[in-house]
């Protein structure tokens, strides 16, 4: 078959450095069993915030295996009008490439992004192309998320009416609707007024364990020997500095842990980049027990998490989704202080893998880190615990080939 995947701001395979994401791995596994994959990325790098130099239009990345590009205006800030302005590029661009090319059996698209997802929805009822909307972030209800203010909550949502519309017909069309959670997957059924016929399944954002250490470097040595004095005892934490999931919180329980048990060599890793860096470097300037690695690929994740005893989900609200960073915590065997609600807190509670803890909340996180500190044994099972769920649910070979039976079962149809 020739099978479509609709994707962009992601890396080149076998071109580009950069983590293997959910794309590349069922491009993978299709290609595997004898499809021609084309993949329509973006021209733009979102790692870089740069065009690609000397792109053509299409390249070839393996046999059966070719992407093709769109050209937006490029973007410099993840929420901005810029970025908005340049995925309705995306989606235009889309609508009047795709009649050109050789037509597909089968199309997977990404969601976000939602006027994308909406053009190629729209070219492939028109042909009559099973097509499979695969959700992995609630776009454009996460921006109003992020106000606070009830005024501005409901400006942004009436201002965002367009795009509801859109994203509502493109889950009504759709032949399929996948994700990355059972929350997530909800969220978008709902939109739908047939939520109980739509073909629908769950493929969670496997990641592969790393066997080694990663990272070698001379600095991540160093970062190594500071980490593993005798009796230190690691908490980690990855993601975007934001006010979703809020370092912050984790500086301020850290400063008290030390004032409280000052015998105790507890160290918070805290790694990622975002609105809050400038804050959290601030912070911490005079504090030992805290490390600032910055943004990390895979291996780097892989070097600290094989250093680490836990992980951390520190979130300042309600947030109701099942966090990407989550699947590398669980995929390097680290049992889990989660803050969020929903189907990551049922698995926390279901499979003993953590402890759930109430958002927000600097005491609540002192108290789980302590009462980890303090049982080892426990802490062991735990570790074991998740790399059951791993091996059952989140090893990229067991859920990817899935995920590729699933797309010939729908193009079969």
């Amino acid at each position: 078959m020739k099978i479509w995947l609709i994707t962009i701001s992601a890396i080149i395979p076998k071109i580009e450095e950069g983590n293997k994401n959910r794309t590349s791995w069922l491009a993978e596994k299709l290609i595997q069993r004898g499809h021609d994959i084309l993949w329509w990325n973006s021209a733009f790098s979102h790692q870089t915030r740069r065009f690609r130099d000397n792109l053509e239009n299409e390249v070839t990345i393996s046999h059966h295996y070719s992407m093709r590009f769109l050209y937006g205006i490029g973007y410099r800030k993840n929420v901005s009008i810029r970025r908005y302005i340049d995925h309705l590029i995306l989606g235009w661009r889309f609508k009047n490439e795709a009649p050109l090319c050789e037509k597909p059996d089968v199309i997977v698209v990404s969601m976000p992004d939602h006027h994308l997802a909406y053009e190629a929805v729209a070219y492939a009822k028109k042909y009559n192309i099973p097509v499979i909307v695969d959700v992995r972030d609630p776009w454009p209800d996460s921006f109003v998320d992020r106000f606070k203010s009830p005024l501005l909550r409901k400006l942004c949502n009436l201002s965002l009416w367009r795009d509801k519309i859109k994203l509502r017909h493109l889950f009504k069309k759709a032949d399929a609707i996948v994700s990355i959670s059972s929350d997530l997957l909800q969220w978008a059924l709902e939109k739908t007024d047939n939520s109980h016929t739509v073909n629908s399944n769950v493929f969670y954002l496997a990641t592969t364990k790393k066997q080694e250490l990663g990272e070698t470097s001379i600095d991540f040595i160093n970062q190594k020997i500071k980490l593993q004095p005798p009796n230190a005892f690691n908490v980690f934490f990855v993601g975007a500095f934001n006010n979703t999931f809020d370092p912050v919180l984790l500086v301020h329980a850290s400063r008290l842990i030390k004032e409280r048990y000052p015998s105790l060599k507890i160290n918070f890793i805290i790694a990622g980049s975002g609105e809050k860096k400038n804050e959290v470097e601030q912070l911490t300037k005079e504090m030992d027990n805290i490390y600032l690695p910055g943004w990390l690929n895979s291996d780097q994740i892989a070097f600290f998490a094989q250093m680490s005893h836990i992980a951390i989900i520190p979130s300042n609200n309600n947030v109701f989704t099942f966090p990407n960073k989550a699947f590398s915590m669980i995929a390097n065997s680290l049992p889990i202080i989660n803050t969020v609600k929903g189907e990551l807190e049922n698995i926390i509670q279901a499979r003993n893998i953590g402890v759930n803890i109430r958002p927000g909340d600097i005491e609540e996180i002192v108290k789980a880190v302590i009462y980890l500190h303090d049982n080892p044994t426990l802490v062991k099972e735990m570790q074991h615990n998740v790399l059951q769920f791993y091996n059952e649910f989140a090893n990229p070979d067991v859920v990817y080939n899935a995920y590729a039976d699933y797309v010939e079962k729908i193009a079969s149809r």
